[in-house]
């Protein structure tokens, strides 16, 4: 049989209708923390979360066999080693690619009329032995000299700045948390814009952050007052601006 939730009876009042929710109890209080750090999840909750799992992986065992067919057979139908097309910028040429049997792109840039391959950001390495691993971009900065990164190691959609020295592989010692994963660098490639999340994971402030300091320190450029409307930032073709853009997914 697999795993019985409790069943707790919570009445539950909205837009003037009443509902009654038995599983309730499954949300945890304090979901806004849990969500940057999944080990205090509430016992009861995580505790019947792993039985549903055993119960998983014990009933569905004798399918393991069909599982690594079917892998391999949509593996056998793509191009595995797959690659970008090499876009000139600057003396070099950025391209993302993909090895066979890999699950992350590898980030690398060439001299722009040829030369010896340098991989930027190697995204299966990077991983490591992550449970959950999500890239959210990797941007160098317009003198080509520094790398910003940005990852997901929890699944929150929480991203995690940081930022690389190209040359020496030394990385900056500041992180940046609660961004949606993806900025602009500033034209002198000493700092760069953001957006942040709020607890709500609603992308809502656009900061500007330099390098070297505390993301405390960073300039508020703009806030969404309207909790309906996300925020995204973007550099135009020209790379004359950065264009802040709120919207709703209508």
């Amino acid at each position: 049989m697999p795993p019985q939730p409790k069943n707790i009876p919570v009445e539950i009042t909205q837009h003037g209708e009443t509902r009654i929710d038995p599983y309730a109890w499954m949300k945890d209080e304090n979901w806004q923390e849990v969500l940057r750090d999944p080990t205090i999840l509430r016992a009861d909750i995580a505790d019947h979360l792993k039985a549903e799992n055993a119960y998983y992986e014990a009933e569905t065992a004798d399918l393991a066999s069909l599982r690594e067919t079917l892998v391999a057979e949509m593996r056998g139908r793509i191009k595995e080693d797959d690659s970008s097309v090499p876009e000139k910028d600057g003396p070099y040429a950025y391209l993302v690619r993909y090895r066979e049997g890999g699950e992350y792109p590898v980030y690398a840039r060439t001299p722009r009329d040829g030369g010896t391959e340098t991989i930027l950001y190697d995204g299966q390495a990077e991983a490591g032995d992550s449970k959950f691993f999500d890239i959210g971009a990797v941007i160098c900065s317009p003198d080509h000299a520094l790398m910003a990164y940005s990852v997901d190691r929890l699944g929150s959609e929480y991203f995690d700045i940081r930022i690389r020295n190209i040359a020496t592989g030394e990385e900056y010692t500041e992180t940046l948390k609660s961004t949606d994963g993806f900025l602009v660098w500033a034209q002198d490639s000493k700092s760069f814009f953001y957006v942040e999340r709020d607890d709500n994971q609603r992308p809502k402030w656009v900061r500007h952050h330099k390098l070297g300091t505390d993301q405390s320190e960073d300039m508020l450029v703009f806030e969404e007052a309207d909790n309906g409307m996300f925020l995204s930032i973007s550099l135009t073709q020209d790379e004359k601006y950065i264009l802040i853009e709120p919207g709703n997914g209508n």
